[in-house]
């Protein structure tokens, strides 16, 4: 009797063990997955992300010449933080004589999109 007892709490105890491996590599590449799982943007989502941007430009006190969009993309999830719906946008801001270079993470809402963060970064202090 005590045989099987041992056998049974022996076999629960390698289950919970291998359930919980895993689980520990599901968690593993669901992560790698999220990373793995960012995207182009599309078309509509360019055009929307754009005009955001543009109301953006217009409303600073120094507005550029022209600005473009080096890159985008959807974010499925980064490491730090997972956010739903998240772009990250990197654009070139050209004033006078200098180029500036921003980084932007938006939002996603129901009907429009939100500037969450923006960051300037550094520039290899190429002129145009």
């Amino acid at each position: 009797m005590k045989s099987k007892i041992k056998t049974i709490l022996l076999t629960i105890l390698i289950f919970s063990f291998v359930e919980f491996v895993v689980y520990i590599g599901y968690a593993l590449w669901d992560i790698e997955d999220g990373l793995s799982g960012n995207r182009n943007l599309t078309e509509q989502e360019l055009s929307d992300i754009s005009i955001t941007l543009s109301n953006y430009f217009d409303s600073q006190e120094n507005k550029p010449d022209r600005w473009e969009i080096e890159s985008s993309y959807f974010a499925k999830a980064i490491y730090d933080a997972p956010v739903a719906n998240q772009y990250i946008i990197y654009v070139d801001s050209f004033y006078e004589n200098v180029k500036k270079q921003y980084g932007f993470s938006m939002l996603s809402g129901l009907q429009k999109y939100y500037i969450d963060t923006v960051e300037e970064y550094y520039s290899s202090g190429e002129n145009k």
